[in-house]
């Protein structure tokens, strides 16, 4: 689906700039809002790596 949205000036140059050659308007508003690769807190787990776990809580 798509949509027809309004941007102000300011918002258009500033999307712009965020703007990579490879990407779409979507692309760059999906990435700013970190839909496009967000993880699950969960993905995480279990991945703590030191052994100063005590110093850290």
């Amino acid at each position: 689906m798509t949509r027809v949205e309004s941007l102000s000036e300011k918002s258009y140059r500033t999307l712009k700039k965020l703007k990579r050659s490879d990407e779409s308007f979507s692309d760059v508003v999906l990435r700013m809002a970190g839909e496009k690769d967000r993880k699950s807190l969960l993905s995480y787990a279990g991945t703590w790596e030191g052994d100063d776990i005590d110093k850290v809580f």
